[in-house]
């Protein structure tokens, strides 16, 4: 029994003659009517009652019908899941990224490894500003960025938050300290890290 057997046999069901079933299957008659003679004679049942105007279904291919639907349903279930599972092996992710992520971005990836083998990830570093405007724009399907609590056509997802730091100076220390030029003339907000996606997106973080 073949699968080409099966696929003739239910076009003739559901067109009822022999031609129209060939036009269908863009085969020519004769091919149609040969393979669903062998598939007959592989069952030993007739499965068509066959006139010189009509065509209907026997007892036995009423019986036989649904499971030659589902040996057809179950190949292209098939064809169906290893068109994903090659879809997965050509998945390429593209991350923005910056200095400073240090071990949250290795845990990260290392999560999405472990979540995802066959994935691919780019990692492009570039200033927060290129990368919300690449993830804007679709050349970059997610960015991590720091301080931004809003970006017009994205989504920012929290992701982690770093701990306030503070400034520490050796005892005893004048008040106010006297600090080189080359120092900032005030430490740095508390802020935390988010990661900037496309709305509406496909891709969701877990």
């Amino acid at each position: 029994m073949e699968l080409r057997q099966l696929r003739y046999f239910v076009a003739v069901v559901e067109e009822l003659h022999f031609g129209r079933a060939a036009e269908r299957l863009h085969i020519v008659q004769p091919t149609v009517s040969q393979q669903v003679r062998r598939l007959e004679r592989e069952l030993r049942l007739d499965l068509f009652d066959r006139t010189t105007r009509q065509v209907n279904l026997t007892a036995a291919g009423a019986a036989f019908l649904p499971h030659a639907r589902a040996v057809l349903a179950a190949e292209r279930a098939g064809l169906d899941a290893m068109a994903d599972h090659r879809a997965e092996q050509n998945a390429v992710l593209r991350i923005g990224t910056s200095v400073g992520l240090g071990t949250r971005l290795e845990h990260v990836l290392a999560a999405l490894a472990e979540s995802a083998p066959a994935l691919t990830v780019t990692l492009t570093s570039s200033p927060t500003a290129t990368r919300l405007r690449a993830v804007r724009d679709g050349e970059l399907d997610a960015a991590f960025v720091r301080g931004a609590s809003r970006s017009p056509g994205l989504d920012l997802l929290p992701v982690w938050k770093d701990p306030p730091w503070s400034w520490r100076f050796p005892r005893p220390t004048p008040w106010p300290p006297t600090l080189p030029s080359t120092w900032p003339t005030s430490p740095p907000c508390p802020c935390g890290s988010s990661l900037a996606r496309p709305t509406p997106t496909w891709w969701t973080w877990w």
